[in-house]
C-alpha cells in the first residue's frame, strides 16, 4: 500500500500540478513545499597523441565479439569488448567525432590508459595504499550497481501490475484533493491570538492578508488545490483529518506555526491503466528491491550503531604513505 500511495501523490502532482503558492520562489521558506531523486559522473578522458597501427582482417557483424584482441601490450590484451565499454562509459564523447574518427580514437584511448597503467604498476604506483583504496572503491560500486540492476531488471508479473492497478483504483483516499487556505506565523502565541479573533467572527482572509509570513497572505493564505501527500507531514495529516469549512490549528512545521482552513476537497477519478503501467512497474520493482537490500543487509549481520566518527575526521585522513 505504501507503494501505491507514493504512486497517487507523485502522479497526483504531476497531473494536477502546485499550488499556486508552491510556484512563488518564496514557497522555498514556507511548509508547503513538495517532496523532492541517483546521479552518476564519468571520469575525465585521458587523449593520447598517437595511434598504433595493427593488423586485423575483416570481418562480419556476425563474427565481432567482445574477446576480439585488438592489440598485445606485453601481458595485457586490448579486446573489442574493452573498446564497448570504454564507448559507453564516455558520457557520448567519441559518438560525437566524425565517423572515420571514432574507433581510432577509442583504440588510441585505451592503448594510452593501459600504457599508463602498465607504468603505474612497473613503478609500484599500484601497490600504494592510495591505489588500493581506490580499486576497492571501484570494485565495490561496480559490481553493487551491476547487482542492482540485477535485481532491479528482474521480471513484475502482470498480475501483480493488475493487482497494485486495482489497489490504486479502491484506494479513493490517496487521490482526493484540498482547497485549503493558511495563516503562517512565527509563534504559537500567534496563532493562537488569530483563532481566538477567528472564533469571534474575524474573516480569515482578512486576518491572512495581515498577519501570514508566507507568500499566499496577499491572496488571503489560498493555496488553492493540491493532491493527498503534497504537502509536508504535519500539514497534510491536518488537512486530512478536517471538515470542509473547518478551522484547525496551530499546526507546527518546521517554517513555522499554521492556522489552517479547509475550503473544500474532491476526488479525482482514476487514470486508464495503459497511462499509469509503466509506473506502477517501476514502482513494485523499486519495493522489491528495496526488500531485497534490506534481506541482504540483515543476513550480513553488520552492526554499525557503535562506529561513532565526526565526518570532519574523514579530512584529516592521509591516503598516501608518507
Amino acid at each position: 500500500m505504501e507503494t501505491l500511495r507514493r504512486f497517487v501523490a507523485v502522479r497526483g502532482q504531476a497531473m494536477h500540478g502546485a499550488p499556486s503558492l508552491q510556484t512563488e520562489t518564496p514557497i522555498q521558506s514556507e511548509d508547503i513545499m513538495r517532496h523532492s531523486v541517483l546521479t552518476t559522473s564519468l571520469a575525465a578522458l585521458i587523449m593520447a597523441w598517437s595511434t598504433p597501427a595493427f593488423a586485423q582482417e575483416a570481418a562480419t557483424a556476425s563474427e565481432y565479439d567482445a574477446d576480439m584482441v585488438l592489440v598485445t601490450l606485453g601481458e595485457d590484451e586490448i579486446t573489442l569488448g574493452h573498446l564497448a565499454l570504454l564507448n559507453e562509459q564516455s558520457g557520448g564523447y567519441f559518438a560525437r567525432l566524425p565517423e572515420e574518427a571514432r574507433f581510432p580514437a577509442l583504440l588510441d584511448q585505451a592503448v594510452t590508459e593501459l600504457v599508463l597503467a602498465q607504468a603505474a604498476e612497473a613503478n609500484g604506483i599500484a601497490d600504494t595504499r592510495a591505489a588500493q583504496l581506490a580499486m576497492d572503491v571501484s570494485r565495490w560500486r561496480l559490481l553493487a550497481s551491476a547487482q542492482a540492476e540485477a535485481v532491479f531488471d528482474q521480471g513484475v508479473s502482470e498480475a501483480d501490475i493488475q493487482a497494485a492497478y486495482a489497489e490504486y483504483v479502491a484506494d479513493d483516499a490517496s487521490r482526493s484533493e484540498f482547497n485549503a487556505s493558511h495563516i503562517l506565523v512565527a509563534t504559537e502565541a500567534e496563532a493562537l491570538t488569530l483563532i481566538e479573533e477567528l472564533n469571534t467572527g474575524a474573516d480569515f482572509a482578512e486576518l491572512a492578508r495581515i498577519h501570514s509570513t508566507g507568500p499566499t497572505g496577499p491572496n488571503g493564505g489560498n493555496l488553492n488545490w493540491f493532491a493527498s501527500g503534497a504537502m509536508v507531514g504535519p500539514f497534510d495529516a491536518a488537512v486530512k483529518e478536517m471538515e470542509v469549512g473547518e478551522v484547525a490549528g496551530p499546526v507546527q512545521t518546521q517554517f513555522g506555526w499554521h492556522v489552517i482552513k479547509l475550503n473544500d476537497t474532491r476526488s479525482t477519478p482514476p487514470e486508464a491503466f495503459e497511462a499509469v503501467r509503466s509506473q506502477l512497474e517501476q514502482e513494485l520493482r523499486s519495493a522489491a528491491f528495496g526488500e531485497y537490500l534490506d534481506a541482504m543487509r540483515e543476513a550480513s549481520g553488520v552492526d554499525i550503531s557503535n562506529v561513532d566518527f565526526p565526518y570532519s575526521a574523514l579530512e584529516s585522513v592521509t591516503l598516501s604513505e608518507d
